[in-house]
């Protein structure tokens, strides 16, 4: 179980999706949760896509085997997700080649999931990678009792609003819909609505870490964003999928920044006395960016050492992170 520590600094973690490139996401989580110094505690997870996966994956360890154990969860997860066996492999390899071709301008035919027997195998492996890792039966105790919160976002297809899937309400479904890229994967019914991948709306949930608490303590001291989708690009995408995978890049980095606008100015109205000091204090944002210059074909990319290479950045980015926090 999580310590619950009056006189520690509390801090939300947010984790935005981006495809294969949340494995960044995943390697950074070990790192915080195993070194994170004593005068921290950890009161919530958020994610989008794959960082839902990692934030779910990371809350469920913490809670049932420690920071080590949430670590090898992470690190289980991202294993069975790569492509491993020859045959997973070759299909990686075509599908990343596919999408390079496709970006720089080679005419490939488009297939919607809804047609597309990969897109459900995709899906049905995806699930068990999930399930491997998490037992989601016992996610309504655990978010029953004294523990961080965890929200993950997906967006209504038809009716046009944001969910967020939180706490115990988190289920399989949820992440799957979470990450159901819309050109990708089928809508994934829940509560007979069909949902798409949470990054149109919140890439990753922040505000929610502090809206509808009426109780400044119970709302993170900090917040530390971790942040796979670049904000800026050197090239003008040219083929329908590159202008398509840039586009939700721009979605999701535009709603984070206007979450992070939100505190921003919460933060100076706190300072300017304008608000009420028992419901709203200021909150830090520090974020942890993955700064490589990868291409977009690069998010589909399940190779072993692709993955292992993310990994190691996100570990590393963590460790340069807490020193710097120690050194404040």
């Amino acid at each position: 179980m999580v310590p619950d520590r009056s006189d520690a600094t509390t801090v939300a973690l947010a984790c935005q999706g981006g495809g294969s490139h949340s494995a960044f996401c995943a390697g950074t989580l070990q790192t915080l949760l195993v070194d994170l110094p004593e005068e921290y505690e950890i009161i919530g997870f958020s994610g989008t896509s794959g960082g839902a996966l990692c934030a779910t994956t990371a809350w469920y360890g913490l809670l049932e085997d420690g920071p080590d154990g949430a670590a090898d969860r992470l690190e289980a997860l991202w294993s069975d997700v790569a492509a491993r066996t020859p045959l997973d492999r070759a299909v990686n390899e075509a599908a990343r080649w596919t999408i390079a071709l496709d970006n720089g301008g080679v005419p490939v035919p488009d297939v919607s999931p809804y047609l597309s027997p990969a897109s459900e195998i995709a899906r049905r492996d995806l699930r068990r990678s999930i399930e491997s890792v998490v037992d989601f039966d016992r996610i309504p105790e655990l978010a029953a009792g004294p523990s961080p919160r965890l929200l993950v976002s997906a967006v209504d297809v038809t009716g046009g609003d944001a969910r967020i899937f939180a706490d115990g309400d988190v289920t399989a479904d949820a992440l799957l819909a979470s990450a159901a890229v819309p050109l990708l994967f089928e809508a994934v019914e829940i509560d007979g609505s069909p949902y798409w991948d949470g990054m149109f709306a919140q890439n990753p949930p922040v505000t929610n870490f502090l809206s509808g608490v009426e109780d400044a303590d119970r709302k993170p001291d900090e917040v530390w964003v971790l942040r796979v989708a670049p904000e800026r690009r050197e090239e003008v995408p040219s083929s329908l999928r590159a202008i398509a995978d840039r586009q939700n890049e721009l979605s999701g980095n535009l709603a984070l920044e206007k979450e992070l606008a939100f505190i921003d100015r919460i933060n100076e109205w706190v300072a300017e006395g304008r608000l009420d000091g028992e419901r709203y204090k200021r909150v830090a944002v520090e974020q942890l960016r993955l700064d490589a210059d990868l291409p977009l074909s690069s998010r589909f990319d399940r190779s072993p050492s692709f993955i292992e290479d993310l990994f190691e950045r996100g570990r590393a980015t963590a460790s340069e992170f807490l020193d710097s926090k120690a050194s404040e």
